[in-house]
């Protein structure tokens, strides 16, 4: 058989073949993965790296949630600016409780070209924003539960019981880091 008939035949094996399919994270296999990006945030920013580890995991549901495979987002950050700027996003649906009800909404989310961007851009923003002054104290100083209870008085998620959740998943992960 000639080489480039070989090579030819192999390559398209190769594009044949089923794609596979990205990786599914156990608890522990996502708390190993995310670990020493969440060490780097905590030695640039102070945010303990706990506290980073559990809000991921709740946002993308250990690494696997649809926005974290397509679009490397672990915090489930929007991206209305950031279609406005031209930055990359995913449209995708999601639910959103207002008025005391759950309602199902398409919104733009950033796409993020690693995880490690995805936790820096997180951050930043609590590290910067106004609005999150007192969840970047109490991540940086406070216990699990004034941070989580911080976080959900600052209206990061609409879900109302966001800070018992964020509670529930750091006692999850807590003993993997």
């Amino acid at each position: 058989m000639k080489p480039e008939l070989f090579i030819s035949g192999l390559i398209l094996l190769v594009l044949l073949l089923p794609k596979k399919e990205k990786k599914v994270y156990s608890i522990k296999d996502f708390v190993k993965e995310i670990l020493p990006i969440a060490t780097a945030i905590e030695k640039k920013y102070g945010i303990k790296k706990e506290f980073l580890i559990a809000q991921a995991g709740l946002e993308s549901n250990y690494g696997n949630s649809k926005l974290t495979k397509i679009a490397n987002n672990l915090f489930g950050l929007t991206g209305v600016l950031w279609k406005k700027q031209g930055k990359p996003i995913v449209e995708l649906s999601t639910k959103e409780y207002i008025g005391g009800k759950w309602v199902t909404k398409i919104r733009p989310f950033r796409k993020y070209t690693s995880w490690y961007e995805s936790a820096e851009d997180y951050a930043k923003l609590i590290a910067t924003s106004p609005r999150y002054r007192n969840v970047y104290r109490e991540a940086r100083y406070g216990t699990v539960r004034s941070w989580a209870e911080a976080m959900q008085l600052s209206g990061y998620a609409t879900d109302p019981e966001y800070g018992r959740k964020l509670v529930m998943v750091y006692r999850t992960i807590k003993k993997y880091v």
